[in-house]
Parts: C-alpha cells; sequence; structure tokens
C-alpha cells in the first residue's frame, strides 16, 4: 500500500497543483492530509477545491488542523478578539458556506489500519495516543523519527516548508508486510507568482505585515511566523497577557525585531 501524506498546505495552490501532479506518476493508493489546508496565502477556496477532487477519485484519509479550526471560530465570532484578525478575515472572505461546513466536518484525528499495522494521524505531534506509526504536520519540517517503538513521520509542509527547504515537499509511505519505507519529497519551484499575490493582497498592509513574515519564511525555509508568534506568546506571559487580549502593536514589535518591516 502507498500512501502520499500532505501537509500545511496553507493556500498555496501552486505549491499543491505542484505536489499532485507529481503523485501522480507514482501509483499511490490513498492520501493522507494533515491540516492547516488554509490561511496565510491566497485561494484557500481553490485549495479545498482541490482536495475535494481528490475524495472523488482516491481513498483520502483527511483531518483538520489548527488553522481550520481558527477559520471556523473567527466565522463564527468575527469581532471577537484574534491576534491574526487580518489574516483570518482575507481567508474567511475566499471561502463560501460549504467550505465552512467541510471542513468543520473534518475529524481532529484519524485512525488507518495497514496489514494489522495501527496508524495514527493527527496534525500536532501526538506523544500520548499508543500506536506503531504516527503521521502529523503542524512544524513544517520533514522528518522520520523511531522512538521507543513508535515511528514518528512529518511530511514537511506543502505550502511553506521550515526545515531550510525553498519550494514545496511531501512523503510517500510505503508498507509491504511489515516493511515500512518513508521517502521525502522536495520539489524547488519559481515562487515568484505566490509572492507577487501575497505582496498585492490584504496580508500586506500597513496595518498588517503577517504576509511579510510568510513571505521571508518562503524566501529562506525558515518559519518566521511560527517564531514571531512563539516570541510574542512568551512576551505576553511574561507581561501577564491573556493570549485574547495580544495587540496588533506587540505582534508588530517583534515582527521588526526580526527585521520584518
Amino acid at each position: 500500500m502507498r500512501y502520499a501524506i500532505l501537509s500545511d498546505i496553507h493556500g498555496n495552490l501552486k505549491a499543491l497543483d505542484i505536489c499532485l501532479k507529481e503523485i501522480q506518476n507514482m501509483q499511490v493508493d490513498a492520501y493522507i492530509l494533515c491540516g492547516d489546508y488554509i490561511t496565510d496565502v491566497p485561494h484557500a477556496h481553490e485549495v479545498l477545491e482541490r482536495i475535494r477532487e481528490l475524495e472523488k477519485n482516491y481513498i483520502c484519509y483527511i483531518i483538520k488542523g489548527n488553522r481550520e479550526d481558527y477559520i471556523i471560530h473567527f466565522a463564527q465570532d468575527q469581532k471577537g478578539k484574534h491576534k491574526n484578525k487580518i489574516n483570518f478575515s482575507y481567508t474567511l472572505e475566499q471561502l463560501t458556506k460549504e467550505d465552512i461546513e467541510y471542513i468543520s466536518q473534518m475529524p481532529d484525528s484519524i485512525e488507518i489500519t495497514q496489514n494489522n499495522i495501527p496508524i495514527y494521524v493527527s496534525h500536532k505531534k501526538d506523544e500520548k495516543a499508543t500506536f506503531p506509526i504516527k503521521i502529523y504536520g503542524h512544524r513544517h519540517v520533514q522528518e522520520r523519527n523511531t522512538i521507543d517503538g513508535i515511528t514518528y513521520i512529518n511530511a514537511g509542509s506543502v505550502g511553506i516548508p521550515a526545515d531550510g527547504f525553498v519550494g514545496t515537499e511531501f512523503a510517500i509511505l510505503d508498507i509491504e508486510g511489515n516493511n515500512i519505507t518513508t521517502t521525502f519529497k522536495q520539489i524547488a519551484y519559481p515562487i515568484d507568482e505566490v509572492i507577487h499575490e501575497l505582496e498585492n493582497s490584504k496580508l500586506v498592509s500597513e496595518k498588517d505585515k503577517w504576509g511579510k513574515l510568510v513571505i521571508k519564511g518562503m524566501l529562506t525555509g525558515k518559519d518566521y511566523a511560527f517564531a514571531c508568534m512563539e516570541k510574542v506568546l512568551q512576551i505576553a506571559k511574561e507581561q501577564g497577557i491573556p493570549e485574547e487580549d495580544i495587540s496588533c502593536a506587540l505582534i508588530e514589535e517583534v515582527q521588526k525585531s526580526m527585521g520584518v518591516e
């Protein structure tokens, strides 16, 4: 059985199409999708359309990530306090009512059994569940580690890799009997078109620099957006600021300290 594993697309339709084209020649039997299909890059709706098309033609195991949860909650309360409000608002503008319903019905995790080998799929790395194979995403870094008899597999990020690679990436999982093989794929592509779209979107403006963090990440293969929010949360904790009360001013201050203005 051959699985294609895709994760963390983040609205990057161009990168997704490149991966799907490559996978077409690899004779996969099923797809595993690990969440975070939307936000950060334009084309959230089109990405979800591609995923629905996959479901029509292949066996698909699809879960939602934290970005899907964020948008679901944001759609319910757009007036609430959100540390990434412009990003979420822009993404919501792209989505239809059907899109929201679609991501809302996605499970948080899923269990697959292949050749009597249980596989656990979640967006974030789950170290509590007991399964011989655990597949996850979230950190945008390709890795395979075996710890205490459990094999952890992260396919990396289709949309914004953070393991030093500039391009797009996914993984192939082969299970034949008790033999388990993971092949990591990385594909370089011209990202100028994607960056141009970002620069001309609402994600890059005087009010919001989030898109610039994303662009810097795409150009360097480093997760500047994640690093920024980690620092913001650290400062908020030190200053006793509740997460829901984090201001755009604090985020901008951290962005400037990272050389993103």
